[in-house]
């Protein structure tokens, strides 16, 4: 099936996102005759001035390449292709036209065969028409730097960081050959890899090859190419190591260890900030642990692959020049503020002296239980995190069908930190023990859920000051329901959690007896029905009554989580009862 995207018609993407760009930027505007070049606004001023003329373009679908970069101190105008093809070469011979002057031009193409060919065609076509051009392929990929092949390593994102140089020797008043030259020099010393999790898709068309669930592929094209590798995927933790040693590795980078690096990590379309930020601080921990220089670090979309799920980091070694240079002014819409390496080596200042867990600060309080008592808590407490972790996916499910599609996950993770908190808990303590959880679900956990459990768990804990009897387990967990409707809001009926609390609170108010085993049994069914009865109500509170009444049809997923770990607590009490 054809992925969905934010278009018009297929055939028109291009142009379509072109207009959008120049009704936006007042600094860009169209070739007077060719709609697929863009120019500076003020390009003829700068032609006239004697400044050298900075090209670069090639196949869409990898902005902000090149069009973002457009502005002073960076690329006099882009050519662009269709998507993924290199744009014909009477494109680029009109770019070459316009912007003619004595000064010269330079082209950047990025290696690929069409680019070469075509942009190529038009520099010979312009030199015989007397025109001065020097053509400047960038060769940076290192997926596959050790073999052997006539056409060389593909182009990528470090053109931008030698474009954003010459930029600034433009507006320097450096010659042709000083630019293409220096220009050259530094794609010597420039290697990038990237990792893909998902591949990208053309528009109206399925994504461009299938890859497997659990795999990444290392080294993919910014065009879907086959990469290096195709291996089991790691955490992020993993990721970078396993890019940064290659790349660290590689002779453009090895070859000159004199000069610091200009670090830049570059989103291919469709990475979320928030992994971005994880892939940020990685890299950072992969330089501190390498002792490495760093000077200049950029984050940021530079050269994608459409809506590709996948990176590429890009190292250049750079003199003082370079840096220079870098950090030369710009308006081009996308070119970013760099992050600078000294802020790595005061990391460790920024971070909190202490961080405070308020979990080991809770003292004993309230009733104490018998050793045998105690240890039945706590098989319970982690019968019930262990079952909560195993239904994680089955909870996100549900909550995914008429929520933020979190729950599972929220209850997994608030189960973990219970689990590794076991030395720490007091067992022997319940008021202090329910305390304990509530700071955990409160420290770790955040947003509603994390708040509902904090004050259920925090309110139950005052039903232990003077005994820590079967009933006042019961007490407790009425206490805490009585505190979540207070403050959430939520009421039986309204298809939340607190419709299984309810039905479980009102059985055990019969005064029941708690060491009989079908009581037991009898607790965790109700919990169970309850929840699922509340597949045919309307959402009146919880995320899901933001939801259409068409897509609640399932059980809500909070009332089921509750009801998987009083069923847990059930089962494990029964177990016992019956030894």
């Amino acid at each position: 099936m054809a992925t969905k995207k934010f278009i018009n018609e297929p055939d028109s993407v291009v142009d379509d996102a072109l207009q959008g760009l120049v009704k936006t930027n007042r600094n860009l505007r169209f070739h007077p005759s060719c709609k697929r070049v863009l120019l500076r606004i003020d390009y003829g001023e700068h032609v006239a001035n004697g400044k050298i003329v900075l090209l670069a373009g090639g196949g869409s679908g990898h902005e902000p390449f090149a069009i973002g970069f457009i502005g002073k101190g960076l690329l006099t105008g882009a050519i662009c292709g269709d998507v993924f093809a290199s744009p014909p070469s009477n494109h680029v011979l009109a770019a070459l036209e316009e912007t003619r002057g004595e000064a010269g031009t330079v082209l950047f193409v990025i290696n690929y065969t069409g680019d070469r060919l075509n942009f190529g065609l038009a520099a010979e076509k312009f030199k015989k028409s007397g025109g001065k051009v020097r053509v400047v392929v960038i060769a940076d990929d290192i997926a596959l730097e050790n073999v052997e092949n006539r056409i060389g390593s593909r182009g990528l994102a470090a053109a931008t960081l030698i474009m954003k140089v010459a930029g600034a020797m433009t507006e320097a008043g450096k010659s042709l050959d000083e630019i293409a030259d220096y220009a050259e020099k530094l794609n010597g010393r420039c290697a990038t890899l990237g990792v893909s999790l998902y591949p990208c898709s053309l528009p109206n068309r399925p994504p461009m090859f299938e890859l497997e669930q659990g795999k990444m592929e290392v080294g993919l094209g910014i065009h879907g190419e086959p990469g290096k590798s195709r291996e089991d995927l790691r955490p992020a933790r993993g990721i970078i190591p396993l890019m940064m040693d290659t790349i660290i590795g590689s002779q453009a980078v090895t070859n000159h260890q004199n000069h610091p690096l200009i670090l830049l990590l570059n989103n291919l379309g469709s990475v979320s900030q928030i992994e971005m930020g994880i892939l940020r601080g990685e890299i950072v921990n992969y330089i501190m642990d390498l002792k490495q220089e760093v000077s200049l670090f950029y984050q940021g979309t530079f050269m994608s692959s459409l809506d590709g799920k996948g990176i590429s980091i890009t190292a250049m070694r750079a003199d003082d020049q370079v840096i220079k240079y870098l950090e030369f002014a710009t308006d081009a819409e996308a070119w970013p503020r760099a992050f600078p390496g000294s802020a790595f080596n005061s990391f460790e200042q920024r971070l909190p002296d202490r961080v405070e867990d308020e979990k080991q600060m809770i003292e004993r309080k309230g009733a104490t239980l018998r050793k045998e008592e105690a240890d039945l808590v706590k098989k319970c407490v982690q019968s019930a995190c262990h079952a909560l972790i195993e239904k994680r996916d089955f909870l996100n499910d549900l909550d995914g069908a008429a929520g933020d599609g979190d729950c599972g996950q929220t209850m997994a993770h608030a189960a973990k930190c219970i689990l590794e908190a076991n030395e720490s808990l007091h067992w022997q303590n319940p008021a202090s023990l329910l305390s304990q959880l509530a700071a955990i679900f409160q420290e770790t956990v955040g947003g509603t859920g994390g708040a509902i459990y904090a004050l259920l768990l925090e309110a139950a804990s005052g039903s232990f000051e003077e005994s820590a009897h079967p009933e006042n387990w019961s007490h407790g967990l009425e206490i805490g329901l009585k505190a979540i409707t207070e403050y959430g809001r939520a009421q039986p009926g309204d298809r939340t959690m607190v419709d299984t609390l309810h039905a479980v609170v009102d059985y055990m108010k019969r005064g029941s007896s708690f060491t009989n085993s079908q009581t037991i049994k009898e607790i965790g069914e109700i919990a169970k029905k309850a929840a699922e009865s509340t597949a045919t109500m309307k959402a009146s509170a919880g995320r899901a009554s933001y939801t259409a009444e068409a897509v609640q049809t399932k059980p809500d997923a909070g009332a089921m989580a509750a009801s998987i770990w009083i069923g847990a607590i059930c089962q494990k009490i029964n177990g016992q009862i019956s030894k």
